[in-house]
């Protein structure tokens, strides 16, 4: 459950971004968490395919100007592309995300579950 399958397409190399993502059971469903610090919410996509919920976007940064000696070039940018295989008990019509302060959390709620009921006789 929740575990990060490999990218539907491609192959991911060590020079592409990968915002960090924590998921949590919050006992009514699960919460994805992931950091991505000056990407904007326009860039980014949510996606459920099949049983599969599928984040995609593309983090910018300014292009390196010429003249300037880079002395450390840490930051990274680029397309990202994570998939998560979606719990059995997950509720993916009614999954919502919000993105504030460079953090997208994604809601995922259980399936509400129908223990059984009475039926009156007439």
């Amino acid at each position: 459950m929740f575990s990060s399958p490999r990218p539907l397409r491609g192959r991911t190399d060590e020079n592409d971004y990968s915002p960090p993502v924590d998921v949590k059971d919050t006992g009514r469903g699960y919460e994805l968490i992931a950091e991505l610090p000056g990407v904007r919410r326009e860039d980014v996509t949510i996606e459920v395919e099949g049983d599969r919920l599928v984040l995609r976007g593309e983090k910018h940064l300014e292009q390196r100007i010429e003249g300037f000696d880079y002395l450390r070039v840490e930051r990274r940018s680029g397309p990202f592309h994570r998939v998560y295989q979606l719990p059995k008990d997950a509720d993916s019509s009614s999954i919502t995300a919000t993105f504030e302060l460079g953090l997208l959390k994604v809601t995922i709620p259980r399936k509400v579950q129908v223990l059984g009921r009475a039926i009156p006789v007439r």
